[in-house]
């Protein structure tokens, strides 16, 4: 099994792809040891890519909150702006 372009396929969220090699090899006559090393980079495989989607959604929602951040400042930029306007336009009323 090429666990490289498995491990592509899983990255790209091409899954029935994957499962297809991964149903292909399991056909295939292997002995325990084999069976075990195949469980154990699926395994390492497997945390690999969540380690990695974990990140990207991370930065995802650093980013957002980042963004939201900025919105914040901008409107309490804004209603300080309006209330000098107002107290302003009241001094000169």
């Amino acid at each position: 099994m090429d666990i490289t372009t498995l491990e592509k396929l899983l990255e790209k969220g091409e899954l029935e792809e994957a499962k297809k090699i991964l149903e292909d090899y399991f056909r295939i006559p292997a002995t325990e040891e084999e069976k075990g090393a195949v469980y154990f980079n699926l395994a390492n495989m497997y945390m690999k890519v969540m380690n990695d989607l974990n990140g990207r959604h991370k930065n995802a929602l650093e980013q957002a909150l980042f963004r939201l951040e900025q919105i914040e400042r901008a409107k309490k930029d804004t209603l300080n702006q309006i209330d000098i306007a107002r107290v302003k336009k009241e001094l000169n009323g």
